[in-house]
């Protein structure tokens, strides 16, 4: 009797667990490319600032896994007292790096990039970021109790609309 019902509880779960798969091809619609501009300049406490990056590159098909770069654009950014600051690409790679760049904390900067005979402005200012005071780091954290999970505590300026970008590192990992 318990092996009638053991069979037939396998049996049940092996037939609830057979699934059909269907391909299903949808036909998305393809648009021109429009121009991707990656840029942030961030300033890491303890040093200069003066390398900066910017990489250029278009829209693509959402299938395809090839992004397209974008070359021979000019890219500058300059700061309220009219100083402005190239970037010159690393050929036919659609990053854009400048070696001498000055940033000053509430200094206002806009970034012009012209490609292809169109021209992009874009003005920000840099903010200051509330210090860290205090990091905390679980290796048993997540759904799943094998992720780590960091906290990160900072006394945050009353009255001031903020936004913080965090980048974590780990010394034994290739990636941030």
């Amino acid at each position: 009797m318990k092996n009638i019902k053991l069979y037939i509880t396998l049996l049940i779960i092996s037939l609830s667990i057979r699934s059909c798969e269907d391909v299903v091809d949808v036909d998305l619609n393809t648009a021109p490319p429009k121009l991707v501009i990656d840029a942030s300049i961030n300033w890491q406490k303890g040093t200069s600032g003066n390398q900066q990056r910017i990489k250029l590159t278009t829209t693509t098909d959402y299938f395809s896994t090839n992004i397209p770069k974008v070359s021979g654009a000019i890219v500058t950014i300059t700061n309220s007292t009219n100083t402005v600051f190239n970037f010159v690409e690393v050929p036919n790679t659609g990053e854009y790096f400048c070696s001498n760049f000055v940033p000053v904390i509430n200094e206002t900067y806009t970034l012009t990039v012209v490609s292809k005979g169109q021209t992009y402005t874009a003005t920000e200012t840099l903010q200051p970021v509330a210090p860290i005071t205090k990091l905390e780091q679980k290796n048993d954290g997540g759904i799943t109790g094998y992720e780590i999970e960091v906290k990160t505590f900072y006394n945050d300026p009353a009255g001031i609309p903020n936004y913080y970008l965090y980048k974590y590192t780990y010394s034994n990992q290739v990636k941030s």
